[in-house]
């Protein structure tokens, strides 16, 4: 299996390479931080960009980084509520916590099989 991550932190810039890649790619990892609305705030309309140029057949998983380490701004309810009116799986994950940043990437490595098969 082939991984390539992009990190676009939501710079328009980038918008071009990644229209074209959201075409093929199997997997779309949506991060925000919980210690800032801010970053919350700016999902919808990324989503809304994202669901014009996206494969209905990816894997969509919405990440809440920085779980407790910090006052969370979004609280866990809010974010599992998004997840959900945009059929996402929801994790919350801390970079202090390596099981825990596992959980996204072992779900994506159990589910693409499925996806994928022919």
């Amino acid at each position: 299996m082939k991984l390539t991550v992009w990190d676009t932190a939501g710079i328009m810039r980038y918008k071009p390479e990644y229209t074209c890649l959201l075409k093929i790619v199997a997997t779309i990892v949506i991060v925000y931080d919980c210690t800032h609305e801010y970053s919350f705030v700016r999902l919808k309309k990324f989503m809304k960009e994202l669901r014009e140029d996206e494969d209905p057949r990816a894997i969509k998983l919405l990440v809440a980084n920085k779980v407790g380490e910090g006052e969370e701004k979004v609280k866990r309810k809010r974010g599992y509520m998004f997840a959900k009116e945009y059929g996402m799986k929801f994790f919350e994950i801390s970079p202090k916590d390596d099981a825990v940043v596992e959980k996204p990437v072992s779900y994506t490595h159990l589910t693409l099989p499925t996806i994928c098969s022919v």
